[in-house]
C-alpha cells in the first residue's frame, strides 16, 4: 500500500495544518469587521474540526488504548481532555457568529484563543502523543494499518487520489 495512506501522522498533521489555515482565513474576515464573510467559512471549519475530533476520539483513541498509562499526564488523555475544551472554545466563537447582529470583534477575540489552543495541542499531539502511536502501529501487521488508514481517512472524508 502506498505510503502516504498508511502513515496516519502524517495524514493527521496535514490536517492540522488545513484547520489552522481554514481559521486563520476566518481571523482574516473578522478582524476586517466582515462577519458575514466568516459566518459560511466558519460553519465549514466547525463541521471540519469535530469531524477530526470525533476520529481521534472515536477511531484513534480506542485501537491506541493498550500504549495509554492511567496518569492524568498521559498524552492520550491530555488531547481527549483538551478536545473537550476545543469544543467549548469553537461553540463561544459560533454562538458569537449566530447571534442577530454578530459582533466581528468579539468573534475575532474567541477565534483567536481558539486559535491558540489549537496550535498549543496540535504541538502536544505531533510531539508527545504521535512519536507512541507511532511505535505501536509500527508493530501492527501491515493489513491493520491500512485498515486503520482506511477508517480515518473515510471519517475524515479525505480523497486520496
Amino acid at each position: 500500500m502506498d505510503e502516504l495512506r498508511t502513515d496516519l501522522f502524517d495524514l493527521l498533521a496535514r490536517a492540522h495544518d488545513q484547520l489552522d489555515r481554514g481559521l486563520a482565513r476566518i481571523l482574516i474576515f473578522l478582524n476586517q469587521g466582515d462577519a458575514a464573510g466568516a459566518m459560511p467559512r466558519m460553519r465549514d471549519l466547525a463541521a471540519g474540526l469535530r469531524k477530526h475530533i470525533a476520529a481521534e476520539n472515536e477511531i484513534l483513541a480506542p485501537y491506541f488504548a493498550t500504549a495509554r498509562s492511567q496518569s492524568p499526564s498521559d498524552p492520550a488523555a491530555i488531547m481527549l481532555r483538551e478536545h473537550d475544551d476545543i469544543l467549548s472554545q469553537l461553540a463561544i466563537v459560533e454562538s458569537a457568529l449566530d447571534e442577530s447582529a454578530p459582533d466581528a470583534g468579539e468573534a475575532a477575540i474567541y477565534a483567536g484563543l481558539l486559535s491558540g489552543t489549537l496550535a498549543k495541542h496540535e504541538y502536544r499531539e505531533e510531539n508527545n502523543l504521535f512519536p507512541q502511536w507511532r511505535a505501536v502501529l509500527k508493530a501492527a501487521p501491515e493489513a491493520e494499518r491500512a485498515e486503520l488508514a482506511a477508517r480515518l481517512t473515510a471519517a475524515l472524508e479525505i480523497r486520496q487520489d
